[in-house]
């Protein structure tokens, strides 16, 4: 399948950007990197397709006492040669990861609320209709710190690595987004990264506000969004909400799930 082969090459393109970058010291030792969070066979037979994006994979993703996130992460680690086996092993791990041990304290306070308001989820057990996805923007490299932190470190002393970990990331997340053809894309970040996204017709400061979220003393929150078109014509909603140190981190659950229920009101129209 033509999909298949895209995807095995863009597999290929991240490992080799991971192996040039794992020098580092900010760099995860002993850690793989992560093109997507969640099962990709699910996401793909999906009615549904809802991605969600953060910025980049946090060093609790490869906790050193507290158990391995990541099902058998050892022979793609010290041996991955970009074969058809090994790239079929590799999204199998990835696609395990929220069957496994996931980092909860992150997802489940991120984005998973949102994702259950529109029938969907990142997690099989939950029995939703569709089953999500999560990228990251900047790079699919697992550091410490992670971006926003990173991102000030390495533009004060090495402007220059910040430019050889960004490049190619936001390249490998053009091209993934290209592949998975997403219905949604879930952005819950700082507005000012929303100058890097470059999918089709995508303008910042185009964006129409379709819901605002009201809150007793406390900031409201409106949610935006633009349809968009990939290079393949398909459409996608690019739903802009505002966000914390996580996306859609300082609303309550409740209030996450309203979001998420507003937005399946907005795609159906």
């Amino acid at each position: 399948m033509e999909a298949n082969r895209k995807l095995y090459e863009l597999i290929d393109k991240t490992w080799k950007h991971y192996n040039d970058m794992k020098k580092n010291d900010y760099v995860i030792k002993k850690s793989i990197p992560i093109l997507f969070f969640g099962d990709y066979s699910k996401y793909i037979n999906s009615e549904l397709k809802i991605v969600t994006v953060g910025l980049n994979p946090s060093h609790h993703e490869f906790p050193v006492n507290s158990g391995e996130r990541f099902k058998n992460i050892d022979e793609l680690y010290n041996n991955y040669t970009g074969s058809k086996d090994h790239n079929e092993q590799y999204i199998k791990t990835l696609s395990n990861y929220f069957s496994y041990n996931p980092y909860k304290k992150w997802f489940d306070n991120a984005c998973e609320c949102v994702l259950n308001g529109m029938d969907c989820s990142y997690y099989e057990n939950k029995n939703k209709s569709n089953v999500a996805l999560h990228t990251d923007l900047f790079s699919p490299i697992a550091t410490d710190p992670v971006w926003s932190a990173l991102k000030k470190k390495l533009k004060k002393e090495y402007s220059h690595e910040l430019l050889n970990l960004s490049k190619p990331g936001l390249e490998i997340w053009h091209e993934l987004i290209e592949i998975l053809a997403p219905d949604v894309i879930l952005y819950s970040n700082s507005k000012t990264y929303l100058d890097l996204v470059d999918i089709g017709n995508f303008n910042k400061d185009n964006n129409t506000e379709f819901f605002e979220l009201v809150r007793e003393n406390k900031r409201n929150h409106i949610i935006k969004d633009q349809l968009l078109s990939l290079e393949s014509g398909k459409e996608t909603y690019f739903i802009i909400a505002p966000g914390g140190r996580k996306p859609f981190g300082n609303l309550l659950s409740e209030e996450r799930e309203i979001i998420g229920n507003e937005i399946i009101r907005r795609i159906s129209r």
